[in-house]
């Protein structure tokens, strides 16, 4: 609750007016060929290639903050500034392959899993205690063979960070392939699902979760993409593309046992499509549960991308029941609908303190050919509306003569927001980051006129995330000349109606002092005067 303002109402409020700020006053990258307004940081020291990235923030000192790409085997970027610097170090650990995959648990281990060679398949797990910044010497293993039949592929992995019994398990999900590639009818793929209940020490006999599998090959008829998540009940769900849809199911008992698999969307132009100047790309789902103490706490989210308008487009589904029943599907990229623009290779994550949904994508709606930029999508109402912003400070143009991986990342602890994404200059690639952050460090004051004249009922910060968790404190102070007309009611003062005030009153000053210092500019919206909060946002008194 936030200033008397029950958070549910809050949001709503938020959604219905966040539009106008950021589109009509504000100019947030909603088109046009506009440049990031955050740092973007070149995680990769070494040019060996790197692709495919996957990133976490350690949950006990999030200034840690922890990446890995495939390059030649899988390497980790450590950063102990928030990302502002990285190192750059080979992963140790037998027959690393690649397809990184990282989490944490709620007490800071973290985990990074990579599946095995074409001559010693299996899926791996080497562990860190220090935030990244050593790891074991070897890796445990989840399922291995002394040859590439099975082959088992795309893992990732997830941790249990509720209090109770099950705290810190730790639980994955693959592809596993009789044949790798294989067409023959005879050769198949099915979705694999392991549990750790030592921490990483050792793992349970995999367990087919997938009711029905299917081909071998690698394209839209084969079963990939689990991405397990774990819910505030200890409720294990996960979402994976193949042959019928986007095809989900959950544990209630900690991964003992799973569900019936339930087809929850179908994907038009399959998982595995094409996208001009890529050598491959998909649209793989993306599980993810909101953990967090705020009004959407328990809603499970899947996430992937199809052609159902013409071109590709993100797309997200909710569910407030635990997968029983799901709301109607939600666009997240924001540009005209069938414009022939894709987005593609996008990735959500949901900050477990605030509940706020994050995106990262790349995407063509400013450019013409196959340039491409990476942009950025929030939302702080479950998944209903989006904000969208260019955080790739300049576009660069992918080849198909260059592998450009599977996945991008992202991801959000505490306001803190952190992508990871690929870029390719001539033939040369390297991973990135932007720096998002969405806390304040320093003191925010609204002045306000005598408490009886107005009451102040309500607090709009938008747009989100810019001020996560801020800290606003109403002041006495004598009324200064600014006039303030047309302030919109969020929500009725005792038992009068919520009504828009015509009359003159005085809002007072607004007193904004920024992270650096640097003071922020004052914006009228609609005769109401708001003080800038940071980037593109407002904070905005309702009366």
């Amino acid at each position: 609750m936030l200033l008397g303002l029950p958070e549910p109402r809050m949001a709503r409020a938020t959604r219905s007016f966040v539009r106008l700020l950021v589109a009509g006053l504000l100019g947030l990258a909603t088109g046009g060929d506009t440049a990031s307004a955050y740092t973007n940081v070149k995680v990769n020291t070494f040019s060996n290639s790197p692709e495919e990235c996957t990133i976490a923030i350690r949950p006990t000192q999030p200034s840690q903050v922890l990446g890995g790409a495939q390059a030649s085997g899988s390497r980790y970027y450590a950063s102990s500034n928030g990302g502002a610097t990285w190192g750059d170090v080979l992963l140790p650990g037998q027959f690393n392959l690649g397809d990184p995959a990282l989490t944490f648990d709620a007490d800071g281990n973290a985990y990074f899993a990579y599946i095995g060679t074409f001559s010693h398949s299996g899926i791996f797990v080497n562990k860190s205690t220090d935030g990244g910044i050593t790891w074991k010497a070897t890796a445990t293993p989840v399922i291995e063979h002394n040859s590439g039949q099975p082959f088992d592929d795309k893992e990732w992995p997830v941790c249990d960070w509720n209090q109770g019994a099950r705290r810190g398990w730790l639980y994955l999900t693959w592809t596993q392939f009789d044949r790798y590639g294989s067409s023959s009818p005879t050769d198949s793929s099915r979705i694999l699902f392991a549990r750790s209940t030592d921490g990483g020490a050792s793992f349970s006999t995999p367990l087919k979760i997938s009711d029905r599998g299917g081909d071998a090959v690698d394209t839209d008829d084969t079963v990939e993409g689990a991405v397990p998540a774990v819910g505030p009940n200890g409720d294990i769900y996960v979402c994976w593309a193949g042959p019928r849809g986007l095809e989900f199911d959950r544990s209630t008992n900690g991964g003992i046992s799973f569900g019936d698999d339930q087809v929850i969307s179908d994907q038009p132009g399959g998982w595995d499509f094409p996208i001009p100047g890529l050598y491959r790309c998909n649209g793989l789902p993306v599980t993810k549960v909101d953990i967090s103490g705020g009004p959407y706490r328990g809603r499970v989210y899947v996430h992937w991308a199809d052609n159902r308008n013409g071109d590709y487009d993100t797309f997200l589904l909710s569910s407030d029941d635990g997968g029983l029943t799901w709301s109607p599907r939600r666009r997240i990229n924001n540009d005209p609908v069938g414009n022939g623009k894709d987005q593609f290779m996008s990735w959500i994550d949901v900050d477990p303190i605030t509940g706020v949904i994050h995106s990262v994508f790349y995407d063509r709606r400013d450019q013409a050919g196959v340039a491409t930029d990476v942009y950025y999508a929030w939302s702080n109402d479950g998944g209903v509306t989006w904000i969208n912003e260019k955080i790739s400070a300049t576009p660069f143009t992918p080849n198909t003569n260059v592998f450009f991986g599977d996945y991008s990342g992202i991801a959000a602890y505490n306001g803190k927001v952190r992508p990871l994404w690929t870029r390719l200059d001539g033939n040369v690639l390297s991973i990135w980051t932007a720096l998002i952050d969405a806390t304040v460090s320093a003191e925010e004051q609204l002045v306000l006129p005598e408490p009886g004249t107005w009451q102040a009922s309500g607090l709009l910060v938008a747009p989100n995330p810019t001020r996560f968790g801020s800290r606003i404190r109403f002041v006495r102070d004598e009324l200064r000349p600014e006039v303030v007309r047309g302030l919109r009611c969020l929500r009725p003062t005792g038992a009068e109606p919520c009504r828009t005030r015509r009359s003159q009153r005085s809002l007072g000053r607004t007193r904004l002092r920024g992270r650096h210092g640097d003071e922020r500019r004052l914006l009228h919206l609609g005769g109401c005067r708001a003080g800038g909060a940071g980037r593109g946002s407002t904070v905005s008194a309702c009366p």
